[in-house]
């Protein structure tokens, strides 16, 4: 999924003008919706997302682990702007378990699309064909995509394409989503198929007589209550044979009592007594003549035709999923006592990269750079006279604020260039799968541990990535955990404050704060564990990826959208925060104009907060006002701070040892910062995705307790010490 050259991304930059040239073009012609739906579904992990930044020209992130897209993405394809493109989160069957195999599934049969793309991994028939075999029955015109073909070849294996399309009834495309391959083509079957309502054949079941009127008998008792014109008969025959739904009820539930479905799906009106006996009978005797269950019966049934009918496709002798070397490897990364300390000591070479030897220079050159802006835009404004009151607003408000947050750049993108390496190589879901065992015994699986990875980079996609969870007390308790995951906008702060008063042990201190919110974290979702009383945890099913080189262009595109990110935040909500609190510390109580800061009006607001932090050693108010506006964005902590004190975040050590007197105060300071709500966006993405009105407030007022608390331990135990 993840191949390509370098010398493409100048291509895809092409189709991303295209693509909004011919978006505007669509609007313009009067056009008001865009009749054509076309659904990209598979599993995870099958490339979904890759073909739909081929078809679209976008960058939608890609990953080499399953769980990667969590929400339905849009898009309009470059060859043909009249259709619009949905990029599903991946699943492995119909009948949905997390919340985003419920959104895929709510999606096909409340939304039907004109056409389904069913992508499928080339190299992985037999897994992938089984999502294939139901997608077939929900009756939806759909073209097979056979991505990573070029994987395949390489393989010397050859695929009979008109085979897999005679037997499924369906158009078969051979593509490699990553390098462009037969991608248009694909496009353009499927929009054929879509304005020409071509419908699957049905698949014949002549192998499983007993199945196959065991089908019959049921569809016929339940199609005159199915809704007009309905379509899907056998996929709700299917699951009614599975015991997916009840047949004296009207919806579609949950899977679980517990979890929360936002909407459900409308069925039929419910038959009655006599046709319900009708239908257990049929089932009855199904189960009793094959002696199991009916799902176990007809999940047989799919594997026994996909097997007979790969044997015939597929030519050559296929390579294992793992060579030798790899499965070395694999021993190696998931050993029972040698993963825990492996990934220890790749996260302290990452962290030894990040803030010590790559970042800090590339962080001091930009520095550099900001500092001779700053020198010659104050020459500049001299030369034409402009008054002082101007100079220090655009010199000290705008570029003292946002610059000082800029220099950080190039620490942040070394350290998600690295994370981009372990998450493209496959390394991320090992390191998930050891550490299944350590968090079941606080209610959580290995799963969680992608949201926890990505906490690292921002909180708001961490929080998303939690529907992957298929229990809402597991994500309950994920979403608890992740805001105690140290983001990318708090690097700034910690590698400012711990540089000016421990440059030697930069990493060995910031290592320990993340493993400190960390452990924080988890003591939280114990503690709700136990309250709770429920200790429960749903088994942890996870598709080993295959190992793969990292390709530089999905790592350039990845930072370029990080970069693009984090400097958008600066020159706009940064900003902001910058020339607000810059007016503020200009005027007094009585709205006059002031040089003295201490009589501002922003120091009045601090000290109003100075005893609720006193007892933290924070008796500064120029500290709660950084901290107040933190929760806006964490950012915003650097700029106020430098701004404050008249700094720049590389020459801001003298001015800190004024505001933290002692290394306790430091220690307490970090401690808050490390553990208070995160920004806005992440709070209103978890009161999103709680589906509680009050989930928002209670995330601030626990982790502001949980924050106070830590902190004021900190500061009193160190402070024996120091």
């Amino acid at each position: 999924m993840h191949s390509g050259r370098l010398a493409q991304i100048p291509v895809y930059a092409v189709f991303s003008f295209y693509n909004k040239l011919a978006k505007a073009n669509f609007i313009r012609s009067g056009v008001k919706s865009m009749d054509l739906k076309i659904a990209l579904a598979g599993n995870p992990n099958c490339g979904k997302t890759t073909l739909f930044n081929s078809l679209c020209g976008m960058h939608r992130h890609v990953g080499n682990f399953p769980g990667v897209t969590v929400e339905q993405s849009y898009g309009v394809p470059v060859s043909f702007p009249q259709a619009r493109i949905i990029d599903l989160p991946g699943i492995y069957s119909l009948h949905p378990y997390s919340e985003e195999e419920r959104l895929t599934c709510r999606f096909l049969l409340e939304q039907p699309p004109q056409a389904i793309i069913n992508i499928v991994d080339a190299g992985n028939l037999t897994r992938n064909l089984y999502l294939t075999m139901q997608l077939i029955t929900l009756d939806i015109p759909m073209v097979l995509a056979l991505n990573m073909m070029d994987e395949v070849q390489k393989q010397g294996i050859t695929i009979d394409t008109a085979l897999l399309s005679e037997h499924l009834g369906v158009p078969v495309i051979p593509i490699s989503a990553a390098n462009h391959d037969h991608v248009d083509t694909l496009l353009q079957k499927a929009v054929f198929v879509a304005q020409n309502d071509l419908h699957p054949h049905p698949i014949p079941n002549t192998d499983f007589p007993v199945v196959r009127r065991c089908i019959q008998t049921v569809s016929g008792v339940l199609q005159p209550h199915l809704p007009p014109n309905a379509t899907t008969w056998r996929f709700w025959t299917e699951c009614v044979i599975e015991r997916e739904i009840p047949l004296t009820s009207e919806v579609i539930p949950s899977h679980k009592k517990e979890e929360r479905s936002p909407k459900p799906f409308v069925l039929f009106s419910p038959p009655d007594k006599k046709e319900t006996d009708i239908i257990s009978r049929a089932i009855t005797e199904l189960e009793q003549r094959c002696g199991t269950d009916s799902r176990v019966i007809l999940a047989d049934m799919r594997y026994q035709m996909i097997t007979q009918l790969c044997s015939r496709a597929l030519h050559g002798k296929p390579e294992p999923y793992m060579t030798p070397p790899q499965r070395t490897l694999d021993d190696f990364f998931t050993h029972p006592l040698l993963a825990l300390p492996l990934f220890f000591c790749v996260m302290w070479f990452i962290f030894c990269c990040t803030f010590q030897w790559i970042g800090p220079f590339f962080s001091q050159l930009v520095s550099y750079d900001l500092e001779k802006l700053g020198i010659l835009l104050q020459h500049g404004l001299e030369e034409i006279h402009v008054s002082a009151w101007i100079q220090n607003f655009i010199c000290k408000g705008i570029l003292g604020g946002v610059g000082s947050v800029i220099s950080f750049l190039p620490i942040i993108l070394t350290m998600f260039f690295l994370l981009s390496l372990l998450e493209d190589s496959g390394y991320l879901a090992r390191i998930a799968f050891v550490m299944d065992a350590p968090l079941r015994r606080i209610g959580l699986s290995g799963r969680c541990l992608v949201p926890m990875l990505i906490g690292l980079g921002c909180t708001v996609p961490a929080v998303m990535a939690t529907r992957t969870l298929s229990s809402n007390k597991e994500k309950t308790k994920a979403i608890l955990l992740t805001p105690y995951i140290s983001c990318s906008a708090k690097i700034p702060i910690f590698t400012m404050c711990i540089a000016a008063f421990f440059p030697r042990h930069r990493v060995i201190l910031l290592l320990f704060l993340y493993l400190f919110g960390l452990i924080i974290g988890l003591l939280v979702c114990a503690l709700f564990s136990r309250i709770s009383g429920d200790h429960s945890v749903d088994s942890f099913i996870l598709e080993l990826p295959p190992y793969r080189l990292p390709k530089i262009k999905n790592v350039l595109l990845l930072l370029w959208e990080k970069a693009r990110e984090f400097l958008y935040r600066a020159f706009t909500l940064i900003f902001l925060f910058s020339v607000f609190l810059w007016l503020l510390q200009s005027f007094d109580l009585h709205a006059h104009p002031t040089s003295d800061q201490s009589q501002s009006l922003l120091a009045a607001m601090g000290r109003s907060l100075i005893p609720l932090f006193a007892p933290l050693g924070l008796n500064d108010w120029r500290i709660p006002t950084a901290l107040f506006a933190g929760f806006g964005a964490k950012e915003a902590v650097v700029g106020t701070l430098c701004l404050l004190t008249g700094t720049t975040a590389q020459t801001a050590a003298p001015a800190l040892h004024n505001l933290f007197p002692s290394v306790p105060s430091l220690f307490s300071f970090l401690t808050f910062v490390l553990l208070y709500p995160p920004c806005i966006a992440a709070t209103a993405t978890i009161r999103r995705e709680w589906h509680v009105r009050a989930a928002a407030l209670r995330i601030i007022v626990l982790q502001c307790i949980v924050a106070w608390i830590s902190a004021f331990l900190v500061y009193h135990v160190s402070s024996l010490f120091f």
